[in-house]
């Protein structure tokens, strides 16, 4: 398992850029031959190049987005990054981005890996993980405090064929219930997912409504970024908080 500083690769270091820079460049040519006169097209045939040009634009700044989305997830970051990459090129993400990074996209069994780790390296013992043998999408990780408070974290990735959906009601409904069965007071519980929290990409609005109702913590892809540099989120009391 990987841990500390991940180096991934600026924005000028990453082939993507240069694509867009090239798509760019072919746009804005096929554009200017629809405007410039003296070429020897024809009405029709400059109105294609510009149409052409448009719909090739088009293509290259949507596929850029989606890339850069995954990279930086919101359109501020996104913005940041791009004036950041520009100005600095050799900058680096701040940790808990890079942590959160590595985390997206996750199946289910390298999540549950990933987070046995961090309850391991932060002094949990009798970590235990496994796979769900109904839902390929679930694993469940669970480790006991030095306290005696058990931890059980429950993770969803995504499918090896598909992206990522949000965690669902039925899905926390049943974490639910599974908690229920043990004694009240003696174990804490979370959800971990491989998405952004944001606009309910981790979890739906229903799940977290049910979530918050019957205490159990979510823990998106940033929270378990934060896990990762010392900052968990501080509902998760039996993993100690190594920076402030």
């Amino acid at each position: 398992m990987r841990s500390g500083r991940y180096d991934e690769p600026g924005m000028f270091e990453d082939g993507r850029w240069w694509l867009m820079v090239a798509a760019g460049a072919v746009t804005a040519g096929v554009i200017a031959v629809g405007f410039v006169p003296g070429t020897g097209l024809t009405s029709d045939a400059r109105a294609t190049a510009v149409l052409g040009g448009i719909v090739f634009g088009g293509w290259a700044v949507q596929d850029t987005w989606a890339w850069w989305r995954r990279r930086s997830g919101t359109l501020v970051e996104f913005v940041l990054d791009g004036w950041i990459a520009f100005a600095r090129p050799g900058h680096r993400k701040p940790l808990d981005r890079e942590a959160a990074h590595r985390v997206v996209g996750m199946t289910a069994d390298r999540l549950a890996a990933h987070v046995a780790w961090l309850c391991e390296r932060d002094g949990l013992a009798d970590v235990r993980t496994e796979l769900s043998a109904d839902n390929p999408r679930l694993a469940e990780v669970s480790a006991t405090a030095p306290d005696g408070t058990r931890l059980v974290v429950r993770v969803h990735g995504r499918r090896v064929d598909k992206g990522g959906t949000a965690v669902r009601s039925a899905l926390m409904r049943a974490f639910i219930a599974r908690a229920g069965r043990d004694e009240p007071g003696k174990a804490v519980y979370a959800f971990a997912s491989a998405a952004w929290r944001e606009q309910g990409a981790a979890f739906t609005h229903e799940a977290r409504v049910q979530a918050r109702r019957h205490g159990i913590v979510m823990l998106p892809a940033d929270d378990l970024g934060l896990w990762e540099i010392g900052l968990p989120p501080r509902a998760l009391v039996v993993v100690p908080r190594t920076r402030e």
